[in-house]
Order: structure tokens, then sequence, then C-alpha cells
């Protein structure tokens, strides 16, 4: 548990604090200072720290005693609590950066396409997508398997569905193991085709931009491809169109 609790930014006396706290429930100062093997020096400041991430509670009396909070509550909150500051600074660190890029003197040249690799960035142009899209927004390439985030798109792809933008699927894989995650989609008003398909996925959002994602046992991790380009993406997007008119159609039998 400790590993984690300094992921989530604890110090190491906050850590060890808390932990004691967690294993023996309601000590003084003086005990914690014992048990937790903190230096005495340091227990109050960092007892007030864990007070102000709420993750341990105080109780007056002659010798005042701390106790942590239930960490089934006290843990997601301060979790919470971090994801809406990091939104807050994704948000100023965003706006500066497009301050300091229209700030220059010399006008950047557009990048027509950008490479990037990884599962995170891929989420986050789909998430993106999901957010931006008004018209359209076309997905070529899911395995629908039972998983968080198949689920996870789902929600976000239902509010656009009923901003009546047009979404469609064109998935892989075998369907029969996939049935249930491709009828939550079909239920929340998106269509489903499946297409035989290899070694790319393909998404296009209201035909100005798309990702295509390269999938090779030759690369250590999936290549993304992110097109700026709006006719190389309405060429991608009447790729897609074509090859939904040829896909088949998914049902229970």
């Amino acid at each position: 548990m400790e590993r984690e609790l300094r992921c989530l930014g604890l110090t190491q006396y906050e850590t060890s604090i808390y932990c004691t706290l967690i294993a023996r429930g309601k000590l003084s100062a003086q005990e914690i200072a014992g048990f937790s093997k903190v230096p005495p020096t340091a227990v109050y400041p960092n007892i007030k720290s864990l007070l102000d991430k709420k993750l341990i509670q105080q109780f007056a009396g002659k010798v005042r005693a701390f106790e942590a909070l239930n960490p089934e509550m006290a843990i997601p909150a301060l979790i919470e609590e971090k994801r809406k500051n990091l939104l807050l600074l994704q948000h100023e660190v965003v706006q500066r950066a497009k301050i300091a890029r229209n700030s220059q003197h010399v006008a950047p040249t557009k990048e027509v396409i950008q490479l990037a690799q990884g599962r995170e960035i891929s989420e986050a142009i789909y998430h993106s997508f999901e957010e931006r899209a008004q018209k359209s927004l076309y997905i070529m390439g899911w395995f629908m398997y039972k998983v968080k985030d198949k689920y996870t798109h789902l929600r976000r792809l239902q509010k656009l569905v009923k901003k009546h933008v047009d979404v469609r699927l064109l998935v892989i894989g075998r369907r029969e193991k996939q049935w249930s995650v491709i009828e939550a989609y079909q239920k929340a008003g998106i269509p489903v085709r499946y297409v035989p398909l290899e070694n790319f996925s393909l998404a296009v959002c209201d035909g100005t931009e798309c990702k295509i994602t390269l999938k090779s046992k030759e690369l250590a991790e999936k290549m993304h491809v992110l097109v700026n380009d709006k006719d190389l993406a309405a060429a991608m997007q009447s790729y897609f169109l074509m090859t939904w008119e040829k896909a088949e159609e998914i049902g229970r039998g």
C-alpha cells in the first residue's frame, strides 16, 4: 500500500503516519512518532498535511488524538480532488500554450500528420473526438470485448447520438464473444457492422480530422497517425463509408 500512496503524491513521512493510523487506530502524536518511526519534530507538520488532504481526523481532548478516515471514502475523494486540479491545470497550460504559439512572430507551419505511440495517447484522441464531434464520428477496427473502456466510450457516444451526431462503428473480431457489448451500443442507437480487418483501425471526426492506428507484431507499441489535413481526412471518411456499405450487419443470430 505504501507504494500506491506515494503514487498518489503522499510523502514518505505522510505515508508512514497514514499507514500507522490505518493499522493501529486512534493515536496521539507521541504514539504516532513511536510506531511510525517518523522523527517527533516531523510528526505535526505531516499530520497537518494529512488533515488538509482529508485523510485523517483530529479529536480534541487533554491529549489530542488522530485517526484515519474511512479509506473507502477518503482515498476516492483525494483522487477526485486531484483529478479536478489536474483538469484545471490542463486548461491553464493549454491556454497559455495557445497564447505563446499565437504570439510567435513567424506563423508556425501546420503539421499535416503527427505520430504518437501508446494507449494513453490513443484514448486521449478518442476522447477529444467524442467531445468535439458536431456532425459525424466514424470508428473502424474496434474489438468489442466486454471491458470497461468500451462502456466508457459508450456513455460519451450516447451524448453525441442525442445531439443527432451520426455515429457508426465497424468492428472486428469474433462476434459470438462480444455480442453483449455490441448489443449495448445498438440499443443506444449506434449502428454497428462487422468487417474482416487486421493491422489497423480508423476514427474520423466530422470529416475534417482522423486517427489511423497501425497494429503489427513488428511494432513494440501501436503507432497512431493523427491527420490534421481536411482533404486527407475527407478521403479517409469516404473510405469508411464505402467500407460501411460492404460491411456485414450484426444481429444476435
